[in-house]
């Protein structure tokens, strides 16, 4: 896990997530660290997928884990 920064594609997989939301409007993708991009905010509001796009703060990857289901 690392910082969703743009040389890594973060634009790319939000407008792929764009097309995918046309054909399931009910799919959600959360974001690892997104609340640290104000461009990458400005690209969800600017495609209209704030109701489908949940931008997490950066935190150490053991304490995602710990926000994960156990399942």
């Amino acid at each position: 896990m690392s910082a969703p920064d743009e040389e890594k594609g973060i634009f790319n997989l939000i407008k792929a997530f764009s097309i995918a939301v046309k054909s399931d409007n009910a799919i959600t993708l959360t974001v690892l660290g997104g609340t640290s991009f104000p461009l990458l905010k400005e690209l969800i509001t600017k495609l209209g997928l704030a109701n489908h796009v949940t931008l997490m703060p950066w935190l150490p990857p053991q304490e995602y884990f710990k926000l994960l289901p156990a399942d």
